[in-house]
Parts: structure tokens; C-alpha cells; sequence
């Protein structure tokens, strides 16, 4: 074990700490130079090649969870959709459900690898995507949108349909790739 601890300190996977334990490094943010985040917030352009990465990820991530969710799994994805039509009714909007969501989704698939990906994108992307909810997602109609896509993809995983699971989430985040587009070329004015 601490010779395995010890192979993934000196790759930089893994942080050390004398009387403190271990502590797993965001694969993210140990890019060469800056971390993601900062880069995202420099060229705001980069956040598009972000969610183009995500795109693939996310229909694997979606796939996979459609074959491998436990009962557990649709229950938490169910309650977060849930939540986002109730603010949908309230006319609020679910920016923290959303990123639940996909999270969720991660997690759903039981690949610690697939979850550890996910989380550290969202870290990277967390002030992006607040950026873009407040400039480009303004009406009931957006909200709307959203929260039919995110029913979709859960539908989709519930319904055990991996191929419908991968499509909806392209759909989804082909959306937000179209929004997101939007919001750098307004701050690029």
C-alpha cells in the first residue's frame, strides 16, 4: 500500500501528508501552467472547448449510467428533476440542481474515475457557469428547456436505455454549448 501511495505521489496524482492522510489532486488542475479555472476565467473562449470535452464525456457518463444505476441512483436523479420543476413553477432558477445533476449522473455510472472527471470539471467551470446562467438563461421559457432535457436524460437512465441515455445528453449540452456560445461572444464586446 505505501509503496502504491508512493508511485502515485511522485506522478502527482496523489498529495501526502505527514500525520495528515492523503489526498487525491484534481486531474484538472494539474494541466501544465495554469489551472483550468484560472484559464476559463483569462480566455473565456477555453470554457467552449471545455464543454465540447464535456459532450463526450457526459454521453459516456450518461451511457454508462443507463446500464449500471441501482434503484438508489434513479431515486436521487428523480428527487434533483423534482426539485428543478419545482423551481421551474417558482420561476427560480436550479443552477446547483443542475450540477447535482450531472454529478449524480456520475456517480451512477460506479466508476470512481468517471465521478472524480466530472467533479473536477464542474470545480473548473463553477464561475463560467454561474457567468452564463445570469446573461443567457433569462426566461421561463430557457428554464423550461432545461429542466425537459435534464427529464429526458433521467427518463432515459431510468427507462435502462443507453443509447437514448447518450443522445439526450448531447441534446442537452448541445443547448448549453449554444448558450454558453452566446455568453463569451457578450463578453467579448
Amino acid at each position: 500500500m505505501r509503496e502504491a501511495l508512493n508511485i502515485l505521489s511522485a506522478s502527482g496524482l496523489v498529495e501526502s501528508h505527514q500525520g495528515g492522510g492523503t489526498i487525491v489532486r484534481s486531474l484538472v488542475e494539474m494541466s501544465a501552467g495554469s489551472p483550468l479555472s484560472e484559464l476559463i476565467k483569462c480566455e473565456g473562449e477555453r470554457a467552449l472547448d471545455v464543454i465540447e470535452v464535456r459532450k463526450s464525456m457526459e454521453a459516456c457518463t450518461a451511457h454508462s449510467a443507463a446500464q449500471r444505476a441501482l434503484p438508489e441512483d434513479v431515486r436521487k436523479l428523480e428527487k434533483i428533476v423534482a426539485g428543478m420543476e419545482e423551481n421551474l413553477e417558482a420561476e427560480k432558477p436550479s443552477l446547483d440542481l443542475d450540477a447535482l445533476f450531472h454529478i449524480t449522473i456520475a456517480q451512477a455510472t460506479h466508476n470512481i474515475v468517471w465521478l472524480h472527471l466530472m467533479q473536477s470539471i464542474f470545480d473548473s467551470m463553477k464561475q463560467f457557469q454561474m457567468s452564463v446562467w445570469k446573461a443567457v438563461y433569462l426566461t421561463v421559457e430557457d428554464h423550461r428547456i432545461l429542466y425537459l432535457q435534464h427529464r429526458a436524460v433521467l427518463e432515459a437512465i431510468r427507462d435502462k436505455d443507453p443509447e437514448r441515455a447518450r443522445q439526450e445528453m448531447l441534446v442537452h449540452l448541445g443547448f448549453a454549448e449554444q448558450r454558453s456560445s452566446i455568453y463569451v461572444g457578450l463578453a467579448k464586446r
